[in-house]
C-alpha cells in the first residue's frame, strides 16, 4: 500500500522528522494535491497521526489551507486534526496560513477559513480546548492580516467617495459593500463574517483600523527589538563632503561610458557609469555597478548600495556633535549562508571601521595582524569544532548553541572593559584622549547554517574572506536556522526573541541580505541616477530596468524610490519620462518574490500591497525545462549549476564581453534572453531581426532595457569548481 500510494504522490515533502515514519509525509502531499481519497486512506487505514507535520511544524492542515484545498481540509477535520497547531516557522496556525496565501482563488480560502472557525468554536464550546493560541511570532491574529486585506480593498479606510460626509463606523462601510460586483471585496469582507473574532482575540474586531493594528505591532516590535539599534537610515549624510543626505550627479556624470572610462568608482562621490552594448542585434545600457566601491571598506557591487549608510556612519563623534549622533555599532549581527555578499560587504565595512579607530588612537600592530589571511580562517573554524563531520545526516544539534554565543560575546564584553580600566594607550578598548569617550573594538556577528565539511578543509570564497576581516561565526542546524529565520515572507527586520543584543543599545540587527531600511538611501541614490542618465539620454523611449532579485530589496526599493521621483518630476512640470522596474528573480519563483516584497515594503514605511511591487519576469510556460525547475515553474534552482546557466554566461563573456556571475547574473539574462524577440501588439519594437513573436505582457517588450549589473564576479571562480563537479565544465575552463 505504501508503494502505491508513493507512485501517486511523486511529489512529496522532505522527511526531516526522524521521530515518525517517513511514509508519514505522505499526508502532506495528498492535503497540498486535495486527495481527499489517500488522506483518509492514510489516516484510518495505515493509522497515520492526521497532526502529523514535518521539521519545520508545517502539518497537512497547515498544507490544504496554504492551497485553499476546501476539501482537504474538511476531510482532515472530520478526521480530528488538531486545527490550531502552530508551525515552527513562524508560530502560524492553519488559519495564519489560509489568510496570508497568495494562491487563487480567494473564495475557498475563506471556505476553509469558515471550517476551521466553525471547529473551533465546536471543540471550544464541548470543552476541549480551555484555551486557543492563536498569535504568532510577530504578535498577529489572523484577524490582524484580515484588516490588512481589507485595507488594501479600501473596505476600512474610511476612504468613502464623498469627502464631505463624516467617516462611517466600520460596519456601515462594510455592509455598504455587501453589493459590490468585485468578487474579491465581498470574499475579503467575508472574512470578517467569521466566527474567529470572539474566539481568537479578545481586543481585535473588524472595526479596529489597520492604523491601530499597525500601532499595536509597532508596540510589539518594540518590546521584542529591545536592546537593538533602532537607526533613522535616512538621516545619516551621505553627500561627499558636505555631510548633505544626498549628493549631487554632475551633467557629465550622464555620459555614455566609454571603454576608457570604465573604471572602480567611488560611491557616493560619483555615479557609477552606464556601459551600451549590443546583445543579439539589441541594444542594453549597462549600469556597473559592479564597478562601484565605498570609501574604506571597498564593498562592492550591489551590496555598495545597500549599506551604504551603514559605511557612511562615524567611527568617533564631531568635535561639536555632543552626545546625539549616532555612531557606528560596537556589534553588528546578522545571518545568511556561508558564501554570501552580504556578509562579506559587513565584514568588510565593520573591518574598516576597526583600522579607522586604530589610526585615530595610534594603535600599534599585534603579532596577529602578522598572521596570514588563512591562518587566521582556519585558527577561527578550529574553534568552532574541528571534528565534526559535516557529511553526516543532521542531528538538530547546534555547532555553538546561542547561549554558548551569548556567553562568549559577554565574556569578550567583559574582557574589553577589563582592558579598558587598565589600559596603557595600547588596547583597543579605551578612552579618547580628545573626545572623553570609549572606543571599543567593533564586531560583526554572523549566523549560518552548518559549514559544509570540504569549505572547512580549504576555506575560499567570500567565507575565506569575511573571516580574514574578523567575522565571529555562530553555526546552526538546517532545523534550528530554519525556526529562528525562516518563513513564506523572508526574514524579520527584528531580530529573533532568542537572539539577544551582545551589548545592549550598542548592537545592531541587519537581516539577511540588508532586507531593511538600511538599503533606503542607496536605493534612492540609484533611482536619481538612472532618471538623471535617462532623461538626457533616452530621448523620450520606455526603459525597463532589470535587476535580478534574492531577497528583491534593490528591485523593491528602487521601484519605490523611482515611483517618487518620477511623481516629483511630473509636479515640477518637467517632461514626463515612461521608467519602470522590473525584477528577475534568481531565488524562488515570483511568489516568493512578491511575498518577500511586500514585507519588505511594509517593513520599511510602505503599504505592503501588491499593487505597489515592482513588476516581475515570469520564465515562458512552455519552456522546455528540467523537473526541479518545472517546480519552480521555469525559474532555476538557486545555488544549483544548470547547463543553460553556464551557456548564458559564456555567450555574454565570449560574445558581448560582460561578465556575469552564476548565481544572479547569468540566470537572471537567461530568464531574460528568453523574452528578447518579444513585441508588443501595436508594433513598437519592429525593428528587431530574426524571429519575433508578439507578447504584449512582457516588460521588456517594444521598451529599451537597463541591466543593473550588481557584481560578484569575486566569486566566479568558486562557482565555476562547482560545475566541473557536476561535469559541465573540465578544468581548462576554470578561471
Amino acid at each position: 500500500e505504501w508503494i502505491d500510494l508513493k507512485k501517486k504522490n511523486t511529489h512529496t515533502h522532505k522527511q526531516t522528522n526522524m521521530s515518525t515514519p517517513p511514509e508519514w509525509d505522505l499526508l502532506l502531499s495528498a492535503s497540498q494535491k486535495n486527495n481527499v481519497q489517500d488522506i483518509k486512506h492514510l489516516i484510518s487505514t495505515l493509522k497515520v497521526n492526521p497532526g502529523h507535520g514535518n521539521a519545520l511544524g508545517q502539518s497537512a492542515l497547515h498544507v490544504a489551507c496554504l492551497w485553499g484545498n476546501v476539501e482537504a481540509v474538511e476531510t482532515l477535520l472530520s478526521l480530528n486534526a488538531p486545527p490550531t497547531l502552530q508551525n515552527r516557522i513562524t508560530n502560524g496556525t492553519p488559519l495564519h496560513c489560509a489568510v496570508q496565501s497568495m494562491k487563487p482563488p480567494l473564495k475557498r480560502r475563506v471556505d476553509c477559513v469558515q471550517l476551521l472557525c466553525t471547529e473551533i468554536q465546536k471543540q471550544n464550546s464541548s470543552g476541549q480546548y480551555t484555551k486557543v493560541v492563536v498569535v504568532d511570532r510577530y504578535g498577529c491574529t489572523p484577524l490582524d492580516y484580515v484588516e490588512e486585506m481589507l485595507e488594501e480593498k479600501d473596505v476600512v479606510s474610511g476612504d468613502d467617495d464623498d469627502d464631505d460626509e463624516e467617516e462611517d463606523n466600520d460596519e456601515d462601510v462594510i455592509n455598504s459593500n455587501q453589493g459590490n460586483e468585485d468578487g474579491d471585496d465581498i470574499d475579503a469582507i467575508e472574512f470578517t463574517t467569521m466566527p474567529f473574532q470572539g474566539s481568537f482575540s479578545s481586543d481585535a474586531s473588524p472595526s479596529t483600523n489597520n492604523v491601530y493594528r499597525k500601532q499595536k505591532r509597532k508596540k510589539q516590535d518594540t518590546n521584542r527589538n529591545r536592546g537593538w539599534m533602532d537607526v533613522n537610515w535616512e538621516s545619516i549624510g551621505i553627500g561627499t563632503t558636505t555631510g548633505t543626505l544626498m549628493p549631487s550627479i554632475n551633467e557629465k556624470d550622464n555620459d555614455i561610458a566609454s571603454i576608457d572610462s570604465l573604471h572602480p568608482v567611488t560611491s557616493p562621490d560619483h555615479p557609477s557609469p552606464v556601459e551600451m552594448v549590443v546583445v543579439r542585434d539589441r541594444i542594453v545600457y549597462v549600469k556597473r555597478d559592479d564597478l562601484l566601491h565605498l570609501r574604506g571598506s571597498r564593498a562592492s557591487g550591489n551590496k555598495a548600495r545597500k549599506f551604504l549608510p551603514l559605511n557612511e556612519m562615524k567611527i568617533v563623534p564631531d568635535k561639536d556633535g555632543g552626545e546625539g549622533q549616532m555612531l557606528f555599532p560596537d556589534v553588528v549581527v546578522s545571518y545568511g549562508g556561508p558564501q554570501s555578499n552580504a556578509m562579506v560587504a559587513i565584514a568588510a565595512i565593520v573591518h574598516s571601521k576597526n583600522e579607522e579607530l586604530k589610526e585615530i588612537m595610534g594603535i600599534r600592530r599585534t603579532d596577529d595582524d602578522e598572521d596570514s589571511l588563512l591562518d587566521i580562517v582556519q585558527r577561527g573554524l578550529d574553534e568552532l569544532d574541528p571534528e565534526t563531520d559535516f557529511e553526516e545526516e543532521d542531528t538538530g544539534n547546534d555547532l555553538l548553541s546561542m547561549d554558548e554565543a551569548a556567553f562568549i560575546l559577554e565574556l569578550d564584553d567583559e574582557k574589553d572593559q577589563d582592558q579598558q580600566q587598565g589600559s596603557t594607550g595600547s588596547s583597543f578598548s579605551q578612552y579618547s584622549s580628545f573626545t572623553g569617550h570609549r572606543y571599543k573594538k567593533k564586531r560583526f556577528v554572523y549566523y549560518t547554517k552548518k559549514i559544509p565539511r570540504y569549505l572547512r578543509k580549504q576555506p575560499n570564497g567570500n567565507l575565506l574572506r569575511a573571516m580574514s576581516l574578523g567575522m565571529e561565526i555562530v553555526e546552526l542546524s538546517n532545523v534550528r536556522y530554519a525556526e529562528l529565520f525562516g518563513g513564506d515572507y523572508g526574514g524579520s527586520p527584528i531580530a529573533p526573541k532568542e537572539i539577544k543584543a551582545p551589548i545592549p543599545g550598542r548592537s545592531l540587527w541587519i537581516p539577511q541580505g540588508g532586507a531593511c531600511g538600511v538599503a533606503v538611501p542607496g536605493a534612492r541614490l540609484l533611482a536619481k541616477e538612472i532618471l538623471t542618465f535617462w532623461a538626457k539620454q533616452g530621448r523620450d523611449v520606455p526603459l525597463s530596468v532589470c535587476v535580478p532579485g534574492g531577497t528583491c530589496t534593490t528591485g523593491m526599493l528602487l521601484h519605490r524610490e523611482m515611483t517618487a521621483l518620477l511623481k516629483q518630476r511630473e509636479a515640477e512640470g518637467q517632461p514626463e519620462l515612461d521608467i519602470q522596474i522590473v525584477v528577475v528573480p534568481c531565488v524562488g519563483d515570483d511568489t516568493y518574490a512578491m511575498r518577500q516584497m511586500m514585507a519588505l515594503d511594509e517593513n520599511t514605511g510602505g503599504p505592503g500591497r501588491a499593487s505597489d511591487t515592482p513588476t516581475i519576469l515570469r520564465p515562458h510556460a512552455d519552456g522546455n525545462y528540467g523537473s526541479s525547475r518545472r517546480r519552480l515553474g521555469g525559474y532555476f534552482v538557486f545555488g544549483e549549476p544548470a547547463a543553460a546557466i553556464l551557456q548564458t554566461f559564456q555567450e555574454m563573456k565570449e560574445s558581448h564581453h560582460v561578465f556575469l556571475d552564476l548565481l544572479y547574473g547569468a540566470p537572471a539574462w537567461s530568464l531574460l534572453l528568453q523574452h528578447w524577440r518579444a513585441t508588443p501588439s501595436n508594433g513598437v519594437g519592429k525593428a528587431l531581426r530574426g524571429k519575433r513573436y508578439i507578447d504584449d505582457s512582457c516588460p521588456i517588450a517594444g521598451r529599451q532595457v537597463m541591466y543593473v549589473h550588481s557584481g560578484g564576479q569575486e566569486g566566479i571562480a568558486s562557482q565555476l569548481t562547482r560545475y566541473k563537479h557536476k561535469g559541465l565544465i573540465d578544468s581548462s575552463e576554470l578561471q
